[in-house]
């Protein structure tokens, strides 16, 4: 039964032996979401082709290994990320200070689970996703600054340099998502999250 679904899937997908890679990809990274909740970021790629109901051979088609799969994974979350948080900036309804603590607590749903703490204790096997969510969490600082710039300017925050915002927050959440920090303290990732907005946004405002 699972070797007819398999084949099933790959005739639905396979046109003159091309793939649509497009709709094979995005199969595969969702499934890979759900082992990765499921089982870390210790899953094999058998764990995942089950997860799929199809081939390894199929999979390594789209992608070269396990590692390209977790990085794709990563900037999967951060570009939900960047989507959620472009819907908080442009809520004429939402001032400032509420648009701030909204973009700084960001988590998809879709992310929500992951044991990002894995990815660091993993960064020596698979580098490469440990390094593109580094460079994710401190790029893309942009709208923030320009909107702690209009809050200093309308006085619903006072004068702060957003650069040390940026340094403070940055190496609060590495703190979280690469360590047992917030289990430790009880909290998921999303909870921690809007403690560390929350933190910051009341201690700048007005």
């Amino acid at each position: 039964m699972v070797q007819c679904r398999k084949r099933i899937f790959e005739i639905m997908f396979l046109d003159e032996g091309k793939m649509d890679r497009k709709a094979v990809r995005s199969k595969i990274l969702t499934g890979s979401l759900k082992v990765l909740k499921e089982k870390g970021a210790r899953f094999t790629m058998d764990d995942l082709a089950r997860c799929l109901s199809m081939s390894k051979k199929t999979i390594y088609k789209v992608f070269s290994d396990k590692e390209a799969i977790l990085t794709d994974l990563v900037d999967n979350v951060f570009d939900q990320v960047a989507k959620d948080q472009k819907i908080i900036l442009d809520d004429r309804d939402l001032s400032v200070v509420d648009k701030l603590r909204g973009i700084l607590c960001v988590l998809p749903v879709e992310a929500r689970g992951i044991n990002f703490a894995e990815l660091f204790r993993f960064r020596e096997k698979y580098p490469r996703p440990y390094q593109r969510m580094e460079s994710r969490i401190e790029s893309n600082w942009e709208p923030t600054f320009e909107l702690i710039q209009r809050g200093i300017e309308e006085r619903q925050l006072r004068p702060v340099n957003p650069s040390v915002i940026k340094v403070i927050y940055e190496s609060t959440i590495e703190r979280l998502l690469y360590g047992d920090r917030a289990a430790e303290m009880e909290l998921d990732y999303n909870e921690a999250l809007e403690e560390v907005a929350n933190l910051i946004i009341d201690g700048i405002r007005n």
